[in-house]
């Protein structure tokens, strides 16, 4: 199996199984969430990729219990380049450099000021804050029946120019 077919297979198994109650003391739900970010972007194409660039900037902006589980991906490879994860504070300038986005807890004011001032550029922004595709977000996580799931604003990924692959939207819950 190559490592494409690999990654899929792992991709199928986090969505087959159900996270039941009694075993959420030995499988951390926050280390699921962070896998499946890790591997959206895996299945993310960027335009115009600047291969001079010597790593993949990800950024956390807001506040999330998932911001120590990110920061471990830091170093990961992705896309024969090392993963820098980093925590911004919102309105940070830096935050236009990034190739990736996991906006946690904002004011809407915020959420809706870093919506418009990444909104031309090629920046996947993912959440796990209910409603945040239907806001203008790319890739929202949440829980159906003991099941993280996500849903995929294939609309807004588009206007920024991302690619998302088929395969990853063919398990997306609900692609808009």
């Amino acid at each position: 199996m190559n490592l494409r077919g690999f990654i899929i297979f792992l991709f199928i198994i986090l969505f087959s199984f159900p996270i039941f109650a009694q075993n959420l003391s030995s499988i951390d739900p926050y280390e699921i969430k962070a896998a499946f970010i890790y591997n959206f972007l895996k299945f993310v194409t960027w335009p115009n990729d600047d291969s001079n660039s010597k790593e993949f900037l990800f950024c956390i902006v807001g506040d999330t219990s998932l911001l120590p589980y990110l920061l471990d991906l830091n170093g990961q490879e992705l896309n024969n380049k090392p993963l820098k994860v980093i925590k911004l504070p919102f309105g940070n300038p830096k935050l236009t450099k990034c190739k990736a986005i996991f906006i946690g807890k904002l004011k809407k004011s915020d959420q809706e000021k870093l919506f418009n001032k990444i909104s031309q550029k090629p920046i996947l922004t993912i959440s796990d804050k209910p409603g945040f595709t239907k806001k203008g977000g790319i890739i929202e996580i949440f829980l159906k029946q003991d099941r993280f799931r996500f849903k995929v604003n294939l609309s807004t990924a588009r206007k920024v120019h991302l690619f998302i692959s088929s395969r990853l939207l063919r398990l997306a819950e609900e692609v808009l």
